[in-house]
């Protein structure tokens, strides 16, 4: 497996963390160029979308300025949805589909939470049960 390290040159900003992920993100996938790549988050980083259905699979356009950027999605039954952003070599549908195939039944997919619990130094930590 590949991956990159370093130390990340922005602090720890909640609405920003994008801006401390992304150049190290960059760094791994210069490794790893040209495979699909999705985008999913807890919250909004720009666009606007209209209801959601409280549903499990309920998605709606998120757009900003009029284009589409991705889509709010409910992950699990009356949980706040999360936002897909269309990926690299991957279309919205798609994206969609594998974020709803990762889930786990959790509300993020798989691999992000396993991300985060890597960053935080907790993946030899066991996660409590899932009901």
């Amino acid at each position: 497996m590949k991956h990159s390290r370093g130390r990340p040159g922005f602090p720890y900003v909640p609405e920003l963390l994008s801006f401390r992920q992304a150049p190290l993100v960059l760094a791994a996938l210069d490794l790893l160029a040209d495979l699909p790549a999705i985008g999913c988050a807890k919250s909004i980083l720009r666009g606007k979308h209209g209801p959601l259905d409280s549903e499990r699979d309920s998605w709606v356009p998120l757009e900003d300025k009029g284009k589409l950027v991705g889509a709010a999605l409910r992950t699990r039954d009356r949980v706040n949805p999360i936002y897909v952003t269309i990926g690299h070599k991957v279309d919205l549908l798609a994206a969609i589909r594998w974020v709803l195939a990762c889930g786990g039944g959790y509300r993020m997919p798989e691999s992000t939470r396993l991300a985060r619990r890597a960053a935080a130094g907790k993946l030899e930590e066991r996660e409590p049960e899932r009901d």
